[in-house]
């Protein structure tokens, strides 16, 4: 999918510990915007959206 092109956008329930292991696979080819949300706090659907629009380029 990188060599597509294709977007990415790790979300992850913690601080970032996956982010980098995803660029790490994608590296040279296309990058992954993050969104963290920190545990303890259990994230609802309306959480994701803005991220999701952001990594879309706001569409």
């Amino acid at each position: 999918m990188a060599e597509q092109g294709k977007r990415f956008l790790t979300i992850e329930h913690n601080c970032g510990q996956m982010v980098e292991d995803v660029r790490l696979s994608i590296r040279g080819i296309v990058d992954s915007a993050f969104y963290g949300h920190m545990p303890g706090e259990m994230p609802g659907s309306d959480d994701f959206l803005a991220p999701i629009l952001d990594a879309m380029g706001g569409k």
